[in-house]
């Protein structure tokens, strides 16, 4: 209760929400496992699907091949490239290069 006494639930019983809070949806991922462990054929969804695409693989689809060797295996780590560049002279900031010696009245800025 407030601290004036007034207002809430009892005189304004129309701010009840009887029905309660709305069931929060569920995730892609909650209804994709639950259809998974439904049966399909006397086995679990998931089970039949694993089937199929090993089926597809040992029968030479080069993308079941693939499928299964990224689930099994992983995938693999993609390279991202990295390209030097020059950086401008700037008076008062000086970009050392390594093995290059600091001198006494040098500001080191450490960038890592």
């Amino acid at each position: 209760m407030n601290k004036t006494g007034k207002g809430g639930f009892k005189e304004n019983p129309g701010n009840i929400n009887r029905k309660g809070r709305p069931p929060v949806s569920k995730s892609f991922a909650e209804v994709l496992r639950a259809i998974g462990k439904e049966l399909h054929n006397g086995e679990a969804a998931l089970d039949a699907v694993c089937r199929t695409m090993w089926d597809l693989a040992l029968g030479g689809d080069i993308q079941a091949v693939k499928w299964i060797a990224d689930r099994v295996d992983g995938r693999t780590a993609q390279q991202i490239g990295f390209q030097s560049m020059e950086l401008p002279a700037v008076q008062g900031i000086v970009v050392l290069e390594p093995g290059e010696e600091i001198e006494a009245d040098d500001i080191v800025i450490n960038a890592r």
